[in-house]
């Protein structure tokens, strides 16, 4: 009996790191970051961080071709979830697409149609806002 205790207590006591604590904080650059030890100074922010919920028990009787069965059910649903999902565009894909606006907006009237099919031109400032935005997108993803 004594040493079914002490075993409890070793894997309570090895269970501990698993509830680590979490840091959050800003560098000199802006740039957030998140890590299980503080920095040595500048500003820190502590996040709570729970234990993940203990696996639902398994059903009385289950074997174990039946607990295999349904894992591959939910992998199967999972992965057809995942695939209806669009990925993000990568940056080469968002390089692409910034240069392909700011080379339409080369020099040229640009248009869009309304909802009766007619032409709508863009009105400088539009065509100003969204030559910026293309030009950031194009600075942020495209290697020079």
């Amino acid at each position: 009996m004594k040493r079914h205790r002490l075993a409890l207590l070793v894997l309570a006591v090895a269970a501990l790191p698993a509830a680590a604590q979490m840091y959050k904080w800003t560098d000199a650059n802006g740039k957030i970051h998140y890590s299980d030890t503080p920095p040595l100074e500048g500003k820190v922010e502590e996040i709570k961080v729970a234990p993940a919920p203990p696996p639902a028990p398994l059903p009385k009787g289950a074997t174990w071709q039946e607990r295999e069965r349904e894992s591959s059910q939910r992998r199967l649903a999972q992965q057809q979830e995942e695939a209806k999902a669009p990925p993000e565009p990568n940056a080469a894909q968002r390089c692409a697409a910034a240069r392909g606006i700011l080379s339409t907006l080369e020099g040229k009237a640009v248009f869009q149609k309304d909802k009766d099919g007619k032409r709508a031109y863009l009105e400088d400032k539009d065509r100003a806002a969204l030559e910026k935005a293309a030009n950031a997108s194009a600075a942020q993803n495209c290697a020079h």
